[in-house]
């Protein structure tokens, strides 16, 4: 296996079992950019977490593992629907897609994946295991999530992390990578 670096483009390097694609998404996985009001750049608080007793906060704060970090904060029966800007191209079938953060704090985190077909039309996601996170330190939670979704036919995706129930949780250095099987 070989890691190549993307920046906007994808650029594949083959092996005889598979390649790894990682990704680093121009799109704030450290969450240092900040508007004017000191919203998060390039990451979307989804306006469906409203319905869930007004949804949870999203913010930014400083002292981050590094730098700036994004503060993920929900009280009972409130629930925190993000995803990143930008979609990523995937091979539905082929894809094996890797998520981690540095977390700190304590509740539930759970990755979720939004897919788009070639029209860019939302055709559904489906969810990786939800972590209960309960970290006084920083620490590195990963999961892995395979594209097997069949039928509806899924060129690209985009991240969502998602919180639900009592969370006071902060994330920061966000990595993914994606290994692709060769036929």
């Amino acid at each position: 296996m070989k890691k190549i670096s993307l920046l906007a483009a994808t650029a594949i390097l083959f092996t005889a079992a598979a390649e790894t694609i990682q990704l680093e998404i121009l799109n704030n996985n450290g969450f240092e950019k900040t508007t004017a009001k000191g919203a998060i750049r390039d990451w979307t608080y989804n306006p469906y977490s409203k319905r869930f007793n007004g949804g949870g906060s999203f913010t930014s704060v400083p002292n981050g593992y590094k730098g700036k970090a994004a503060k993920l904060k929900c009280s009972e029966g409130q629930r925190i629907y993000l995803y990143n800007s930008k979609p990523i191209q995937v091979k539905e079938g082929k894809d094996t897609l890797t998520v981690s953060f540095w977390c700190k704090g304590k509740g539930n985190l759970q990755i979720l994946l939004y897919g788009y077909n070639a029209a860019n039309k939302n055709v559904g996601g489906w969810n990786g295991a939800k972590m209960m996170i309960d970290a006084k330190e920083w620490k590195k939670y990963t999961w892995t999530i395979p594209l097997k979704v069949t039928g509806k036919n899924i060129t690209q995706i985009r991240i969502a992390p998602t919180i639900v129930g009592e969370t006071d949780l902060e994330i920061d250095e966000a990595e993914f990578s994606i290994e692709r099987k060769i036929d």
